[in-house]
């Protein structure tokens, strides 16, 4: 059986007490580079479910980051979807790394975030697969 891995990433700065979103860029890997990657009525069903998870994965970080007092600057965050032949999900690997501007992360706070993450509704609305994995990360 043959696999296949869909990736994108997105690179965003916040502002204010919620870490609204001020800038944000996502890319796509294609063709073995990344590319700019823009939302219009022509992408792919599947360039759309995966910009779809991607984006409620970090709504559900950077949200349950500003409730838990964590005030971020920057994240850098990727999803990685593999697939097999048919187009079966057989896993899917989310990480984001986030410079903070104030507030700790605790183990306990880290570990709300990422319950919270699973639950974003993208992702209670897809089987899981058994490879399926969610990575935080916090550097001050």
């Amino acid at each position: 059986m043959n696999q296949r891995v869909t990736r994108m990433r997105f690179h965003s700065r916040y502002a204010g007490p919620e870490n609204a979103i001020s800038e944000l860029s996502v890319e796509q890997f294609l063709h073995g580079a990344w590319a700019p990657f823009e939302l219009t009525v022509r992408s792919p069903g599947f360039d759309i479910y995966t910009y779809s998870a991607l984006t409620c994965q970090h709504t559900y970080f950077r949200l349950n980051c500003a409730e838990k007092g964590l005030l971020l600057t920057s994240a850098i965050g990727e999803i990685a979807i593999t697939l097999a032949d048919d187009w079966k999900m057989l896993g899917v690997r989310v990480e984001i790394s986030a410079k903070l501007k104030s507030g700790i992360a605790t183990r306990e706070i880290r570990d709300y975030i990422l319950d919270r993450m699973r639950h974003c509704p993208v992702s209670i609305n897809t089987c899981p697969a058994e490879n399926d994995q969610t990575i935080i990360h916090f550097v001050d």
